[in-house]
């Protein structure tokens, strides 16, 4: 009778050893460096850790102040899964991001999307938030997957040439924006 609690104690290890091994899938806003008046492309990272991604959503949220939205495109590692990328923009400053396919495919990891923000003159010098939120990864068989997501801050300063009562383009030079990452 002295195997059956050895039993259920390998049984119990056999169940609990692989959730405990792999590590959540990350999803990330990566560094980029700009001026204040013009775009900065924030490339979104995938790293699965082992998990086998097959879509997601998530929302992205920013002080529509200080930037704004021009763009979002995916990158070869959503066409090589066959996936698709779709987001709305319900209000300034958020962007709500879908990616998925008609397919039990994994993402590949890497730069899955690039988001092109303008900043803006009057952002002035700053650091804005870029906020990750509401991640949900699933495997190609529609179960949830753990994931975590990274935000990031813009850090703005005037270029030499940028008035910032204005709010479009300028051809200024000097200064810079960078995005410190901070897992969340």
């Amino acid at each position: 009778m002295k195997w059956k609690p050895m039993f259920v104690i390998v049984c119990c290890l056999c169940t609990l050893i692989p959730r405990l091994v792999l590590a959540d899938a990350t999803v990330s806003l990566e560094n980029v460096s700009g001026e204040t008046g013009t775009d900065v492309v924030v490339p979104v990272t995938l790293s699965s850790n082992t998990q086998d991604v097959a879509a997601m959503n998530f929302t992205v949220t920013y002080d529509p102040n200080a930037l704004e939205y021009a763009s979002m495109v995916g990158t070869d590692v959503l066409v090589d899964a066959e996936k698709e990328i779709r987001l709305n923009t319900p209000i300034a400053g958020q962007l709500n991001v879908v990616i998925y396919g008609i397919n039990q495919n994994a993402i590949s990891d890497g730069v899955i999307a690039y988001i092109t923000l303008t900043i803006r003159n009057s952002a002035g010098e700053q650091s804005v938030a870029l906020d990750l939120d509401g991640l949900v990864a699933c495997s190609g068989d529609a179960q949830s997957i753990d994931s975590t997501a990274v935000d990031a801050s813009v850090t703005c300063s005037l270029g030499s040439e940028t008035d910032p009562s204005e709010d479009g383009s300028s051809s200024g030079s000097g200064g810079g924006c960078f995005i410190n990452t901070a897992a969340f």
